[in-house]
């Protein structure tokens, strides 16, 4: 290195600079060779060829199954290691905006116009006012540039429609529609006449039928105030044409995963998108519109991806190498090279006949559905963009809560087969008006101002009295452990101990109290990780108070550690007890019940997700049996908390009842001879002998055991994501989607701080406990 740098010197060269590096969310992986990921990586090709001083990273956050994007953007962004282009979705927009997460691109714009590109030209109409939107200083500007526009659709099984004798075409209304299903179901019990996938954004394919029924889920009620309108007749008439589909007829299916490439062969429909090209195989799959509705409109929806820049970007350079980027892979060009690379690899077939046109491949053009620019126009003609208001990236877990409550409806259920479409629809209508007064609140945040008031005098009532819990808890703990009752220190002058304090007690003052105090701070502001947070009094704690969801996430958060702690915490012990008495082959025991540790959590909780799919081993083992499993467990109301606990007890109960094992071997044989001895059978002896040899340690690890059982949400992010109908969402996990999915960082805190206050008569038992707990040295 020293003799590199004293030529560079002598020579009186100068180093070439190092590229400008810009981190961009979205990008193919290198190592792809899928047509569509190769003909991106050629689009990046050519935008280095141009800009050779910008080097492309790609930026990535953690992906949970159940999480949608925005909350894996929000925690790069909170975690310090924000992508400089943002990929965005219509319904996040704002989000991100109102945030002050994505900058204005209004200079960006004006400087392409004043050089002959027009970039706001090319954009559908309808794409227009989800890019130009008012700002958080209330001044309207333009936050991004759409990648591929896309338009959602019908895909028809060709294979399959001409078994059943259906016209090579998608069903062109609601009765075609379900027409079409009930001929495919009717092929065998294989056979899925459509596709509607469940899990927490199962209302994603709702909106289909919502549209077609000339309904919408939010609509603006005046210039950027929106209000959730899932509640009108038309949506009433959507949820009760799914629920045919699904629960009435059963003519649809709801997965919990996505069907593989097999699986598909056996359906007869599904909705997906189609953009410059189409998401199947042409030759199995044909594309047409979302069958109309009631009134003859149609329920395409028309969406993009939202290339935006994030504000955070303070070097100019860089700011300026973003939006090269975003102008690029925007632009005609990199359209044109996505089109001839797709098309130089063999799959014209499933590029749009309306690009193919564009770019001047009229040969290619006999390669298409013959149909297929036909009904792209007339989906295009109908659509509408995705909702696109006020904390938007949430409306597709608000009307999944409905609708779940709506398939799961026993008193639906009986109407529906009594023919009492009245009643039906009277539930219905009842359910989607509570849970539209729940989305104003909770996603929109509006709430009537008398309201707001009454609860903010109940709120400083109670916050006063968790004030003097927590100082009542203070007093204790000092007079506890600072009283004649504590156990006196060691006689010793030296400093040594407190130097050896030290660095642990730094490491919880900064990692433990500094957050604490944080968080303190936070619970009484609308905190804003970019724009200045405002003050909001009590207005946090009066909106989680108020909140009915929380106080159900506490009862489902009881639940589910009075099913771990039953389950999960006797689970070891015994078999600790089991593998102490059995006097062969223990080794080889010790070893079979301790291998699933050695599998990754995350990977433990997919693989059972797979069991207990609509599909998986049990419920097949079930219908064998003679039993109706229809739905996956974890998709069921009574089944989807025992899906969530299984796993973690048989992936941690091995490595558990080692602890104990370890423990069984201090209690000394001698008790149990004089057991045995004094005529004490096996109940007797464990009893008598095994369980207060094991008390301490039972003890200790229950307290532990609560404390786990309560902070528990990951397990469930990955096998329910809360559902179904919101009857998994323990606290901990409703505080994260407060935080990184709403983010609505004061609440969450707030959220916290009361579920503390209630925890604090157990912080008061182990503190008493701990006080009266003596160690000694061994002699």
């Amino acid at each position: 290195m020293v003799a590199l740098f004293a030529h560079v010197v002598c020579a009186g060269a100068t180093p070439a600079l190092s590229p400008l590096t810009i981190r961009v969310q979205g990008l193919p992986s290198e190592t792809a060779t899928d047509p569509a990921a190769v003909a991106e990586q050629k689009v990046l090709t050519r935008f280095q060829e141009k800009f050779p001083g910008i080097q492309v990273q790609g930026a990535e956050g953690l992906r949970v199954q159940n999480m949608n994007t925005e909350a894996t953007t929000m925690m790069m962004i909170a975690g310090g290691i924000a992508p400089d282009v943002i990929r965005m979705q219509f319904r996040s927009s704002d989000t991100y905006i109102q945030q002050g997460i994505v900058a204005p691109l209004d200079s960006f714009v004006a400087q392409a116009l004043s050089e002959g590109d027009d970039i706001v030209a090319g954009i559908p109409p309808q794409l227009l006012p989800v890019l130009r939107k008012r700002g958080p200083e209330g001044t309207r500007h333009i936050f991004g540039l759409p990648t591929q526009v896309l338009v959602s659709g019908l895909y028809f099984n060709r294979e399959l429609f001409r078994k059943a004798g259906l016209p090579p075409r998608a069903p062109r209304d609601w009765a075609e529609l379900t027409d079409f299903a009930r001929k495919i179901c009717a092929l065998g019990p294989q056979y899925r006449g459509l596709i509607l996938p469940a899990g927490p954004s199962a209302a994603f394919h709702l909106m289909n039928f919502i549209r077609a029924a000339d309904a919408d889920a939010v609509i603006e009620i005046a210039p950027d105030e929106w209000r959730a309108a899932f509640n009108s007749p038309g949506a009433v008439e959507a949820y009760m044409y799914y629920y045919q589909l699904v629960e009435a007829e059963r003519i649809a299916y709801r997965p919990g995963r996505h069907p593989s490439p097999e699986e598909m062969r056996s359906v007869g429909m599904l909705f997906r998108y189609v953009g410059d090209s189409v998401q199947s195989d042409p030759e199995l799959w044909g594309f047409g519109a979302v069958p109309k509705g009631p009134r003859g409109s149609g329920g395409s929806e028309i969406n993009s991806a939202i290339l935006g820049l994030f504000a955070g970007i303070e070097d100019p350079a860089r700011r300026q190498a973003a939006w090269n980027y975003i102008r690029f892979v925007t632009s005609e060009e990199a359209n044109r090279i996505r089109v001839e690379t797709l098309v130089d690899l063999g799959q014209a077939a499933l590029l749009s006949p309306v690009v193919l046109r564009k770019f001047g491949f009229h040969e290619q053009l006999v390669m298409t559905q013959p149909d297929l620019e036909e009904q792209i126009a007339a989906a295009t003609r109908d659509g509408k963009p995705e909702p696109y208001g006020k904390n938007c990236n949430l409306i597709n877990l608000e009307m999944t809560y409905p609708l779940d409550q709506i398939l799961l409806s026993r008193t639906i259920r009986e109407a529906w087969s009594k023919g009492d479409m009245e009643n039906v629809r009277r539930e219905v209508q009842s359910t989607l008006d509570r849970a539209v007064e729940r989305t104003n609140e909770r996603m929109i945040g509006y709430v009537d101002p008398e309201k707001m008031n009454f609860r903010r005098q109940v709120t400083a009532w109670v916050v006063s009295a968790m004030a003097l819990a927590f100082l009542g808890v203070g007093i204790f703990f000092i007079r506890t452990f600072s009283g004649s009752g504590a156990s006196s220190p060691v006689a010793s002058r030296s400093l040594i101990p407190w130097l050896c304090l030290l660095p642990a007690a730094a490491l919880v003052f900064v990692w433990e109290y500094i957050p604490l105090l944080r968080g303190a701070q936070i619970a009484f502001l609308d905190y804003r990780i970019f724009l200045p947070s405002v003050f909001t009094g009590l207005d946090n704690f009066a909106d989680v108070l108020f909140n009915a969801g929380f106080w159900r996430s506490i009862l489902i958060t009881a639940y589910f550690a009075s099913l771990k702690l039953t389950f999960g915490f006797a689970a070891p012990i015994l078999l600790a007890y089991m593998l102490h008495l059995i006097p062969r082959h223990k080794i080889f025991y010790r070893t079979l019940y301790y291998l699933p540790a050695v599998i990754s959590g995350t990977a433990v909780y997919f693989l059972w997700g797979a069991l207990f799919d609509g599909e998986g081993i049990l419920n097949q083992m079930l219908r064998l049996m003679g039993f109706e499993a229809q739905r996956a467990w974890t998709q069921d109301p009574a089944l989807a908390m025992l899906a969530c606990v299984i796993p973690g007890i048989w992936a941690t109960t091995g490595p558990g009842c080692l602890i104990y094992l370890a423990a069984l071997k201090t209690i000394p044989e001698e008790q149990f001879e004089a057991a045995e001895i004094d005529g004490a059978g096996f109940w007797r002896k464990t009893v008598n002998v095994v369980f207060p040899g094991l008390k301490p340690l039972i003890i200790i690890n229950f307290v532990g055991a609560v404390a786990a059982a309560l902070q528990t949400s990951s397990n469930i992010l990955i096998m329910t994501g809360g559902g179904p109908n919101g009857g998994t969402e323990v606290a901990a996990l409703l505080i994260f989607f407060e935080a990184f999915t709403r983010l609505n960082f004061g609440t969450a805190t707030a959220m916290s701080w009361i579920i503390g206050s209630m925890m604090l008569g157990f912080t008061v038992l182990q503190l008493k406990r701990l006080s009266r707990m003596e160690f000694k040295t061994a002699k």
